[in-house]
């Protein structure tokens, strides 16, 4: 819980202000009368109001239809049946940022908009603690995370919305090394690194409509970082990122995929590469990018459930031609996590020539 919420310029009312304070909700949907929470451990699920008094539902009821134009003043701009959807942000110290979306009534089937509030917090939900107890992935996961970001392996997470692929990433982040420099580069801020590590070198550049990721990354690169961390990847600039991860910079990034395995497939999607240099590419990915990780995600009964599905290696072998292997998966026959050893010759080449501490990897991946 996150106590004595202040909103300066918004008004939430009683009950949108308390389910905002709590911790593990990361979404709230508002259609008609209804609110849909989307929490990390118990899953989508309608919100009851038997607990609220009458004055606090009769408060949410006129909110509604004053809230969108709260964040239409906010973020400068009409809203109404001409101007009917808006996209909002806003940044609060005492949470972290809120992400709205509203969509007129006169749009919907009722007589009230939709709204949705997305939070991002400035705290890291997971640790090594509650990876392994909510069985996420086991020790190893973590010893051979800590090893691979050490040698700085550049890493592409993989897996579907709200998976927790940038919470993944703020959680390796942890081993880049405090004498690197980190440059992190988003559309919306989330990954919030500086204020996670404070002792590590980071910058943070946001993308805006006039100036695009294109122009973000080239100007990032001329800051000469070591570390580029990108929290979603969604189209061609990911051969960017592959052509600035061949010139010796580390990348950590995420895209939507539905395995480790196809993540240099997703690439090549991605990046629409023309087919006569499709082959050049893809050598280039296995090249370039040497982890993929891939977070499995659901919802059942019991609430929401996120685990680490498989991790793969990608290389190119003596004769140069692509190969992925798995490393690291969960096995659904024996409800387990399995283990294979490294063949990547780049990563153990990584692993000996930044003089990364190995042991707790011998006889497990090595």
């Amino acid at each position: 819980m996150i106590n004595n919420l202040i909103f300066d310029d918004i008004d939430f009312g009683v009950i949108i202000t308390r389910l905002l304070s709590k911790e593990l909700i990361t979404d709230i949907m508002i259609w008609q009368t209804e609110i849909w929470i989307t929490d990390i451990k118990k899953g989508h699920y309608q919100y009851s109001f038997k607990r609220d008094k009458e004055e606090d539902i009769a408060e949410f009821h006129c909110l509604i239809l004053k809230l969108p134009r709260q964040i239409a003043i906010r973020m400068g701009c009409s809203y109404n049946e001409g101007n009917p959807i808006i996209d909002g942000e806003a940044v609060y110290s005492d949470i972290g940022q809120l992400r709205f979306n509203a969509i007129h009534e006169s749009l919907t089937d009722g007589i009230y908009p939709a709204i949705a509030i997305r939070k991002t917090l400035y705290r890291l939900r997971l640790n090594t603690t509650n990876i392994i107890d909510d069985e996420y992935a086991d020790q190893r996961f973590i010893y051979l995370m800590e090893a691979l970001i050490d040698c700085g392996c550049n890493v592409m997470i993989g897996g579907e919305t709200g998976s927790g692929k940038t919470e993944l990433l703020k959680y390796i982040a942890k081993w880049i090394r405090k004498n690197e420099a980190i440059i992190t580069m988003e559309d919306t801020l989330e990954v919030y690194l500086k204020r996670l590590y404070p002792k590590k070198n980071v910058l943070a550049l946001k993308s805006s409509k006039n100036y695009g990721f294109a122009e973000l990354l080239r100007s990032c690169l001329r800051q000469n970082p070591d570390w580029i961390c990108v929290s979603e990847t969604r189209g061609k600039e990911i051969i960017q990122l592959n052509e600035a991860v061949g010139t010796g910079h580390r990348l950590i990034s995420t895209l939507h995929t539905d395995s480790a395995r196809n993540i240099p497939y997703r690439m090549i999607e991605m990046s629409q590469t023309q087919s006569n240099a499709v082959d050049r590419v893809f050598r280039q990915i296995h090249h370039n990018i040497n982890i993929g990780i891939h977070i499995y995600y659901y919802n059942d009964n019991l609430g929401s459930h996120r685990y680490i599905n498989e991790i793969c290696e990608f290389y190119l072998d003596e004769n140069n031609k692509p190969q992925c292997h798995i490393i690291y998966f969960y096995d659904y026959q024996n409800h387990n996590y399995q283990c294979t050893k490294i063949i990547s010759p780049t990563i153990k080449m990584k692993l000996v020539q930044k003089h990364t501490n190995i042991a707790k990897l011998e006889g497990i991946f090595i």
